[in-house]
């Protein structure tokens, strides 16, 4: 099972998912617990790589830029492993 927490700059919980990702020999299987997610694994007999898109819906985030560099944390933990790094949410309109 894996584990997605996002924090906002305040360290509240904005919005959490879990994912879990079952892979025997011959198969691999992926379910989703609140997010949208979907993924695939490739053994390359060294180890397995997997790749997965899990979303997390966030109300009226608040955006990141150069002035007012909004920042989120996000957390993603397996039973064994924790990884946290910080985000940003930001909108982009091209005109023509």
């Amino acid at each position: 099972m894996i584990t997605f927490v996002l924090y906002d700059a305040n360290q509240n919980i904005v919005n959490q998912t879990t994912s879990t990702c079952i892979l025997n020999e011959n198969e691999h299987e992926n379910e989703h617990g609140n997010g949208n997610g979907n993924g695939n694994g490739n053994g390359n007999g060294n180890g397995m790589e997997w790749k997965r898109t899990v979303g997390i819906e966030i109300d009226a985030p608040q955006l990141w830029s150069s002035e007012d560099p909004n920042l989120y944390t996000l957390s993603i933990a397996t039973t064994t492993h924790c990884e946290i790094t910080r985000v940003g949410f930001r909108e982009i309109e091209i005109s023509t």
